[in-house]
């Protein structure tokens, strides 16, 4: 009769499959010692297919690269509508002194009022493109099935990101 072994292990060992490049042997080892009990090598196998473990470690990378993703995306957002914030702020005050001429000259002000005006039609550009690439992203996660493909995919973006900031 087959031994019946707990589902904690195999739980356990589901949870080693997906997180790490381990091994079968090793994965047999690490919950045989964690557990105190002899998980053999073909039964890590066995488990692979017959509980469809490939297909759930694909899942949980994609998930992994899709939180990333929009970790990233409302980063950006943030900082994106700070710069906004700003921008809208030295265009409100440059408005504001001119009207009272608390600039030196009219150039001055009107310098000050172009450059807030440039800074928000940069910011709001900036925020189409970005909604643009979300968009982009968006419809990877949804047509591109396989894992390894994906995690070079969000490893190249997560490399554009860093490289434009």
């Amino acid at each position: 009769m087959p031994k019946t072994i707990p589902i904690e292990v195999r739980d356990k060992a589901l949870e080693l499959y997906i997180r790490d490049d381990m091994s079968a042997k090793a994965i047999a080892d690490a919950v045989s010692a964690e557990f105190m009990t002899s998980v053999r090598t073909p039964t890590v196998y066995s488990w692979v297919t017959k509980y469809g473990w490939d297909d759930a470690k694909k899942a949980a990378k994609s998930q992994a690269l899709e939180k990333i993703t929009e970790a990233e995306a409302s980063r950006l957002e943030r900082v994106t509508k700070e710069h906004l914030t700003l921008y809208e702020k030295i265009r409100n005050k440059a408005d504001q002194d001119l009207d009272a001429a608390v600039f030196d000259t009219a150039l001055d002000a009107v310098r000050a009022a172009k450059i807030g005006a440039e800074g928000e039609i940069e910011i709001l550009q900036d925020m189409m493109k970005m909604e643009f690439v979300q968009q982009v992203i968006q419809i990877i996660m949804e047509e591109v099935e396989d894992a390894e493909v994906l995690t070079a995919v969000g490893g190249r973006l997560r490399e554009l990101v860093a490289n434009t900031d």
